[in-house]
Formats: C-alpha cells, structure tokens, sequence
C-alpha cells in the first residue's frame, strides 16, 4: 500500500475523526466523507505555530494584511513570472469571493460568464447576485467516463454577444481534470476578432487569476 509523504501529515482516521467540520459531522463514522475538497493533510507546523502563538495571546482581531503584497509580489514574480503593482494586493476571504470581486470589477451589470458544467456549484449563485449570467460550455464525457474541454461548445458560449468573462476552473471540480496547454490552446483563436474580448478569469487551487484573452 502507498503510503502518506510524511511531509503531509499521517492522515489518520483516529485523528481526523475528532475534527469538528462539517466534512466530519455529516455522517456516521462507518462512512469514509468524500463530499467535500476538504484538505485532510496535517497543517504545516510554521502554520500550526502562528496561529497558536496569535490565539495564545488573543489576537483574534480583524486581520491586518501586514506584509501579504510583498510576499505575494514576489511569490508571483517566482513562480508565474507576473510584477503585481504591490498596491492593488488586496486579501479576500476565499478563492470565491476574489474571483466574484474580479469579475465585478472588469464586467458591467449583466455580462455573461461562461462556465464548463458539471462545475463547482457555488459558480451557480454566486455571480448571479452580482448581476451577472451564467453562460454554460459543458464539458465533453468520452466513453470511458473521461471528461474534456469540448472546443466547440466554448467557441458557441462565447460567441453569446454578452460573453464577457471566461472562467476555467483548474484543478477542474468536480472531475479532477488539470487542463493542459494543448487542451485551452484553442482559446486565442475562439477568442480572436471578437471586440471587446472576452477575458479568462482561472480558479486555481488557492490562486486565482484573471488575465486578458488577446
């Protein structure tokens, strides 16, 4: 049997089954939850310190962004070879919230946001309250079950005259699907000789990411 990298953690059920979210209060302890992308990795001890060494002291005011721009600055300019300007670093709740916040400020009232269902479901309602639409793109399932990006069906979704914002979703949920880039390579050309063109907007694991089509 494959075991845990001891980097992560042991992963122990005896352990896990004393948390208390709602992954592990929903059912029984017979059933093994899988409902939820809840990480059940140990949480790395730099981490594990901070946040005991902040509760020891009671600080559980509202969160100073402290030194988070520069660290993502240069987080970004390691690894995505991206300058963020340091200023327009702003921390947000979760991978949702930023994402929707982004997309409210490139896209007026009423923009169509395409989307390749099956798909995480808070894509359902959350833009929605933002004045935006859903446009659907659905994946393409092969005989064996498989999913993949269908070209056509995104070439069709933004085409819509009020297709304004592409949202890939990588590690795709719920398929597991990591596109490639051969697999989005047909997006420039589904895009091009559209005006204004439509923006990609990624959910990434914890790093979202917004940038122009052209």
């Amino acid at each position: 049997m494959r075991r845990v990298d001891s980097l992560l953690g042991s992963c122990s059920l005896t352990e896990l089954r004393q948390r208390k979210s709602e992954k592990w209060r929903e059912y029984p302890p017979e059933v093994l939850p899988s409902f939820v992308a809840e990480m059940d990795f140990s949480i790395a001890e730099p981490i594990a310190a901070a946040v005991t060494a902040a509760v020891a002291i009671g600080d559980c005011g509202y969160a100073h962004p402290g030194e988070l721009a520069d660290a993502f600055a240069q987080f970004a300019a390691g690894r995505l070879a991206w300058a963020p300007e340091t200023a327009h670093v702003y921390p947000v709740p979760d991978v949702m919230t930023g994402i929707a916040e982004v997309i409210q400020a490139i896209t007026p009232p009423g923009s169509g946001i395409v989307v390749n269902p099956p798909v995480y479901p808070p894509f359902r309602f959350r833009f929605g309250s933002y004045g935006r639409r859903l446009i659907d793109a659905p994946l393409a399932r092969g005989a064996d079950g498989r999913y993949a990006l269908d070209p056509d069906a995104i070439e069709a979704a933004l085409s819509e005259p009020d297709a304004a914002v592409y949202l890939l979703c990588s590690p795709h949920n719920p398929t597991g699907n990591v596109w490639s880039r051969p697999s989005a390579g047909w997006r420039r050309s589904a895009s091009r000789g559209r005006s204004p063109q439509p923006r990609l907007a990624g959910r990434r694991g914890s790093v979202p990411s917004a940038r122009g089509a052209g």
